[in-house]
């Protein structure tokens, strides 16, 4: 299972916040700009090996999840339609040397 990073939108004194393990970023003034700025931090910003989450407000008190990443292990491998019958690629990508 992997690790897991949310982005919360939260609203604080009129104005919209996207909270990112206790870092704050903003302030947003509507909850559409918070979460479109969230999930640009998420993508720019985000391990590559932890689920990402943007979650925010139901509105009836609870959080739901806006946008989530594929991490890790359970994203898709770019070179899997690659791969040939014993282990050999298809299309051979040159090696640095």
């Amino acid at each position: 299972m992997a690790v897991s990073t949310w982005y919360l939108v939260v609203e604080s004194m009129g104005k919209w916040w996207v909270d990112c393990e206790g870092k704050p970023f903003g302030p947003f003034d509507e909850l559409s700009e918070a979460t479109d700025g969230a999930i640009r931090l998420a993508e720019v910003f985000g391990d590559v090996h932890k689920k990402l989450q943007v979650m925010v407000p139901d509105g009836r008190g609870h959080f739901e999840v806006a946008w989530e990443s594929v991490a890790g292990d359970d994203a898709e491998d770019p070179d899997a339609d690659d791969a040939a019958v014993g282990g050999e690629s298809l299309d051979p990508k040159p090696q640095l040397m």
